[in-house]
């Protein structure tokens, strides 16, 4: 298995094992942004290369397709389990605390939907580089407690960024020329 889907499986481990369930694909997608991109303080620095993942500005914060396709891969692999709440089969759930209700509607005008997953019991079996593990588990202690909605705002915040001016610029090339070093908490 290569090394960012070995990567995002230990995340949603080390998450298990310390907050419980992911609730949310945006969730995911904000602390792998945070692995790859944190510089242990209040903002980011360029790509630290331990995942191979690459983030663009997207409609909310920071975004790899890559992520997405390999969180897929790992639950139809079944390393992952996922459960799929949407509007039709819940009016509302608690996902970290926060109550949301699933009949409203995102900004792209579709149904929410929200996302929930686990490791199974093949997770176990997969194995990570000691200095990517460490660096995992210092973002999932550090942010894991956050909300997916927290974690967008988080994330923009430490970019320095609008998103819609910069949607679809590399992060990299954001924090190349400036950006990521606001102060954020």
């Amino acid at each position: 298995m290569e090394v960012g889907r070995r990567a995002l499986l230990y995340l949603v481990v080390s998450h298990w094992r310390r907050w419980g369930e992911v609730w949310g694909k945006k969730k995911v997608q904000k602390l792998m942004f945070l692995v790859e991109h944190w510089d242990g303080g209040r903002g980011v620095s360029r790509s630290l290369g331990l995942t191979g993942y690459g983030f663009v500005v997207w409609l909310y914060g920071p975004y790899s397709p890559q992520v997405d396709e390999d969180l897929e891969w790992l639950v139809e692999e079944g390393y992952i389990s996922e459960r799929v709440y949407g509007y039709d089969s819940y009016h509302s759930v608690v996902a970290d605390g926060e109550v949301v209700r699933l009949g409203f509607y995102d900004d792209d005008k579709s149904p929410k939907v929200i996302y929930v997953y686990r490791p199974t019991w093949r997770a176990r079996f997969v194995r990570v580089e000691e200095k990517l593990r460490a660096r995992i588990d210092a973002v999932v202690d550090k942010f894991g407690r956050y909300t997916a909605n927290e974690l967008e705002i988080l994330t923009t915040a430490m970019l320095g960024v609008e998103k819609r001016k910069t949607l679809g610029k590399r992060v990299d090339e954001i924090v190349q020329l400036g950006g990521g070093t606001r102060n954020t908490h």
